[in-house]
C-alpha cells in the first residue's frame, strides 16, 4: 500500500472491516489533507474512537504505526498534487466501482447458471460424451474461443474431440457423423442460423446433440437431445452476448463437465 495507492486502497477494504474501522477509514477518506497533520488524539476525538484503535488500524494495513501511515499518505498527497490528479481519488473510485459491479454480475451470473442445471441433466450430458465414438463441438464468434477451450479439456481427458469454429467446416464436417457421435453446439442466442444449419445436418446422420444457450425459447431446443442453460447477460450490459458474463457461463459449464468426468 505504500505506492500512491492508499486511499484506494482504503476504498476497497472498507466493506471488509470492522465498524470501528471503517469510521477510521471513513474519517481518511473524507479528510485526508487534515489527517496528516492532527496528533492522534485530534484524530481519535474527530472520530470519536479510542487512539489504541488508530494505532492497530494502521498496523493492520501494513503500516509500523501512525507516523509511518502519515508519512507515506503526505506522499501520496504530494505526488498527486504534482501530477495535477484530484485527490478525492474520484476517477479512482469510478473505476473501482465499475470493476466491482463486473465481478458482482459475473457472481450471479455464474450463480444462475447453477441454479439453472440439474445434476442429472449435467450428469446425463456426461454420459453420452464419454460413450461417444466422437465429439464435435460447434461455435461461432466468442461462442467459439469457448468451443476451443472445450475441445482442450476434453482431449486432455482421452475424449477423441475437434472444435470447429469455421462456418463452411462445420457444414462438412457434420455430414460424416454418425449416430456414434455427439455434437456440442455453443450458442448464446440458439438462433445462429450456421449452428442450427449444422445441426440439422448431424441429426440427419443420427448424432446426438447437446446445446448450451441462453435462451429455452430459441430454435436450437428442439434439434437438441439434451440442453444446458446459460444466465442471460445483464440487459443495461451494451456488449450483450460478447460479455464476460456469458464467457464466464459457458465455461463454467465446459469446466463442471470436466470435472465430473475426471472424477469418474
Amino acid at each position: 500500500m505504500k505506492n500512491n495507492k492508499i486511499l484506494i486502497t482504503l476504498k476497497s477494504l472498507k466493506n471488509n472491516l470492522t465498524k470501528t474501522e471503517q469510521k477510521i477509514a471513513t474519517g481518511i477518506l473524507n479528510n485526508p489533507e487534515e489527517i496528516i497533520y492532527l496528533p492522534i488524539k485530534e484524530i481519535a476525538k474527530q472520530m470519536d474512537i479510542g487512539e489504541g484503535s488508530i494505532i492497530r488500524f494502521c498496523k493492520k494495513i501494513g503500516f509500523t504505526g501512525l507516523q509511518q501511515f502519515k508519512l507515506e499518505l503526505a506522499k501520496e498527497l504530494s505526488v498527486r498534487a504534482i501530477n495535477g490528479l484530484k485527490t478525492s481519488t474520484e476517477e479512482e473510485e469510478k473505476i473501482f466501482n465499475l470493476a466491482e459491479r463486473c465481478v458482482n454480475s459475473i457472481t450471479t451470473s455464474l450463480k444462475e447458471t447453477l441454479d439453472l442445471n440439474s445434476f442429472m441433466k449435467l450428469k446425463s450430458c456426461v454420459t453420452e460424451l464419454k460413450k461417444a465414438r466422437k465429439i464435435m463441438i460447434i461455435g461461432v464468434g466468442t461462442s467459439g474461443i469457448i468451443a476451443r477451450d472445450a475441445e482442450d479439456k476434453f482431449l486432455r481427458l482421452g475424449l477423441e474431440t475437434t472444435a470447429v469454429d469455421n462456418e463452411g467446416l462445420m457444414l462438412l464436417k457434420a455430414r460424416y457423423l454418425t449416430e456414434e457421435d455427439i455434437v456440442l453446439a455453443i450458442s448464446n442466442s440458439g438462433n445462429t442460423e450456421i449452428i442450427l444449419e449444422t445441426l440439422e445436418i448431424a441429426k440427419e446422420t443420427g448424432a446426438k446433440v447437446i446445446s448450451m444457450t441462453n435462451s429455452l425459447n430459441s430454435k436450437i431446443i428442439p434439434l437438441s437431445d439434451f440442453y444446458l442453460i446459460t444466465a442471460k447477460e445483464n440487459s443495461q450490459n451494451i456488449l450483450k452476448n460478447h460479455s464476460i458474463e456469458s464467457k464466464a457461463s459457458q465455461l463454467l459449464i465446459i469446466d463442471i463437465i470436466a470435472n465430473v468426468l475426471v472424477e469418474e
